[in-house]
């Protein structure tokens, strides 16, 4: 009876110290004493204590970005196929070339990107996939401004142009980029009218190389016709007097750049009687290639002039037969038709008197 005694009391302060000592955050214990039994009130309170600890930790703000935090610096997607809506970041600029970055909707080749955030309206082109969510595009304007990190819009369409335009044109001072789309934008302009409005069309490409050279010499349009070619330069579609006085300029032009070599070693003494008159002819028409432009009028100081077709053969075909070959090759500079010609050179010839 005594021994039961005994028994109950130490199993009662067993039970107040575990209580006492449950009041307190325990600190973990490396290794769980195999002796020690935790009495169920003991148990009862940690797991009360646990339960205020989770739920304040849950009432609490959280510091870490939300989830629509995230999702909208990628932007939103609206079509999973182009990922249209996707924002990415430039990763490099080499001129006209840019890679842009996705994590997540990867553009198809040729779709447009705009590039926002940006002085001005910029559009980027897919070109290439390059891998790792990064693709390479063409920019249609200039780069200059854009930096790394930069945010780029998927528009998930390709380029667009309004239908109705009849001339599409690259010029040389414009962005690579856009010079190489005008082929594919002339071609996707034409079968729209072909194919969506079932009218008749024909399309006409050309590429007109300027003359370094010539523009140089002042000579302005600066064209060269040896370098410049077109597909209407036919009898058929120009006739017969046009194809033929078109060629004879192009003949002693390339006569002309024949000897230029002779003539920069050795000069124009050395040259044949039939060489130098070719020369003298090739420089005449180089000068009457000019032309006064209306827009040009503040800069050069010459009022435009207008010449028409039938005019402008007929006074090639005169030097190319040699009937001005009395005239100097100064008066055919920035001059209209061969009457102006032949009054500048009347002009000359008296302030040279």
């Amino acid at each position: 009876m005594a021994s039961r005694k005994v028994l109950s009391s130490l199993l009662r302060s067993s039970a107040r110290r575990s209580g006492s000592k449950s009041s307190f955050i325990r600190s973990p214990s490396p290794s769980p004493s195999p002796i020690t039994r935790a009495s169920p009130k003991g148990y009862l309170l940690n797991r009360v204590l646990d339960y205020a600890t989770t739920a304040a930790a849950a009432t609490a703000p959280s510091t870490s970005p939300s989830t629509t935090t995230k999702t909208g610096s990628k932007g939103k997607i609206t079509d999973e196929f182009t990922g249209a809506g996707a924002i990415g970041s430039v990763c490099q600029v080499i001129g006209a070339v840019v890679d842009v970055r996705f994590e997540e909707g990867l553009p198809p080749i040729l779709t447009a990107l705009e590039v926002l955030d940006n002085s001005i309206r910029l559009v980027l082109e897919v070109a290439q996939h390059l891998g790792e969510n990064m693709v390479r595009t063409i920019a249609m304007d200039g780069t200059e401004g854009l930096v790394r990190g930069q945010r780029v819009l998927n528009t998930g369409s390709p380029i667009t142009a309004e239908s109705k335009c009849a001339l599409v044109y690259g010029q040389m001072n414009e962005p690579p980029g856009a010079r190489a789309r005008v082929g594919l934008t002339g071609l996707t302009v034409a079968e729209h009218f072909r194919d969506a409005e079932g009218q008749d069309v024909l399309l006409f490409i050309d590429n007109i190389f300027r003359f370094t050279q010539i523009s140089e010499l002042g000579i302005y349009p600066a064209v060269d016709p040896l370098d410049s070619t077109s597909r209407m330069l036919s009898p058929h579609i120009l006739g017969e007097a046009h194809y033929n006085t078109a060629r004879g300029v192009q003949k002693v032009l390339q006569n002309y750049k024949n000897l230029q070599d002779i003539i920069a070693i050795l000069g124009m003494d050395e040259l044949s009687e039939d060489d130098k008159l070719t020369v003298a002819r090739a420089r005449k028409i180089q000068k009457f290639l000019s032309q006064p432009f209306h827009v040009a009028e503040v800069f050069t100081g010459a009022p435009g002039k207008y010449v028409e077709l039938k005019e402008s053969i007929t006074s090639f075909q005169g030097v190319l037969d040699g009937k001005y070959d009395d005239l100097s090759e100064h008066s055919f500079y920035m001059v209209g038709g061969i009457e102006e010609v032949m009054a500048k050179a009347e002009k000359i010839a008296k302030e040279n008197a």
